[in-house]
């Protein structure tokens, strides 16, 4: 199964692309670097300017995170209206727990067990209702609430429960509206994206950076912006399909220098113009990529270009696959292995907190993730059958009445 963040299994195959699993390979890349501070200290880098950007870059890389699942999972939603189908949405939201939940449970029993053997210093109450919080996807609006009693190293996982409320909100939405008007809905969300940016400038000016950082209404711009590519994809594609591979190649410029320029303007910045740029540059690579011709010699011209050379790159598009399983490991670890190895030196502490990252990610995406995905196929395959055989009824009706 693959475990990328936020992706679903029956999104149409031209969406799924190793171009967007390298991109996460590189966005997961940042997001450990940028946690890496809980195993040595950050403070010597500030001389490695523009560099340094890169250990500062996990805001930018959770919101490539985020553009990528929001265009995502508005086309895999886009695809089940088409031609008259539905979204059915218990079923879904249990495709969304089949997908997300094996790891991040994982996660939560592991947890429970080292606190039971003794093995960490938080009190039991906190570890309860932050293990419950973490499990409901409401772990960011406890985070806002009891911010003291929250445990800091399952900080992280608030990403997880702004996109899995914006995906059920989505899916809700499809669900009672079947038939909505795309380009209607554009409007909408366009109008949604001014409105989260405006906000989060209202909120940054008035309350603290950390109650920003997770609240859901001013993060979930990337998600809205991957949403309004996903819509407008198919109108745009005529007139931009030429360009396509300048505009992925300009997408990962904006991207790259966004990234660099966290170090020198800090998370105010990123919550201001920063953050907008990084969203825009995410949704034009995406939309660049998506748009890329697959076929002819256009194809192998953009194949060929140096952007689609760089995310398409192997080793990339594998750590991209497990991205999942590496944010929901590898924060936790880093404070256990912090915790235990207090005298070390930095490298031998960021060694082996690394190496227990990688080997979990390998155990668990072959023993969970792969027969969870064989399991969810198979009872997807038998939710399609009743369908295929109504419609197969309704034709022969249409051809006896006709």
């Amino acid at each position: 199964m693959s475990t990328d963040l936020a992706t679903d299994a029956v999104a149409p195959a031209r969406v799924r692309s190793t171009g967007l699993d390298g991109i996460r390979g590189i966005a997961i890349l940042l997001v450990v670097l940028s946690h890496s501070w809980a195993l040595w200290d950050f403070a010597p880098l500030r001389h490695a300017a523009p560099l340094d950007g890169l250990f500062y870059a996990g805001n930018e890389a959770v919101t490539v995170f985020f553009v990528i699942g929001g265009f995502l999972i508005t086309r895999s939603l886009l695809s089940r209206t088409a031609d008259g189908g539905r979204v059915r949405f218990g079923w879904y939201v249990l495709e969304r727990v089949a997908r997300v939940g094996p790891q991040l449970y994982l996660l939560l029993i592991a947890v429970l067990v080292v606190h039971a053997l003794h093995q960490d210093p938080y009190p039991l109450s906190n570890t309860l209702r932050s293990t419950a919080a973490i499990a409901t996807h409401t772990w960011n609006w406890y985070l806002l609430d009891h911010p003291q009693h929250a445990r800091p190293d399952l900080g992280a996982l608030w990403y997880l429960s702004v996109s899995e409320q914006f995906i059920v909100a989505l899916a809700l939405l499809f669900a009672v509206v079947p038939r909505i008007d795309r380009r209607r809905l554009a409007w909408w969300v366009a109008a949604l994206i001014v409105a989260v940016t405006i906000w989060r400038h209202h909120v940054l000016h008035h309350e603290t950076v950390f109650r920003v950082s997770v609240r859901t209404t001013t993060r979930m711009d990337g998600l809205l912006y991957g949403t309004l590519v996903a819509l407008l994809i198919d109108r745009v594609a005529h007139q931009l399909r030429p360009h396509a591979p300048r505009l992925a190649s300009a997408g990962l410029v904006l991207l790259a220098a966004t990234a660099l320029s966290t170090g020198r303007w800090g998370d105010p910045s990123y919550y201001g113009w920063l953050g907008v740029l990084t969203c825009i540059g995410a949704a034009v690579f995406v939309l660049g990529l998506q748009l890329s011709p697959t076929e002819g010699p256009e194809a192998a011209v953009a194949a060929g270009s140096w952007g689609r050379r760089i995310v398409e790159w192997p080793p990339l598009v594998r750590l991209g696959r497990s991205s999942l399983a590496i944010y929901v490991w590898h924060y936790p670890v880093f404070w256990m292995v912090a915790r235990k190895t207090q005298t070390w030196d930095w490298f031998p502490k960021s060694v082996l907190a690394y190496s227990i990252v990688a080997a979990i990610v390998l155990v668990t995406n072959r023993l969970v993730d792969a027969p969870t995905a064989r399991l969810v196929a198979a009872i997807a395959r038998r939710q399609r059958r009743p369908r295929r055989r109504h419609a197969r009824i309704s034709e022969t009706v249409a051809g006896a009445t006709g």
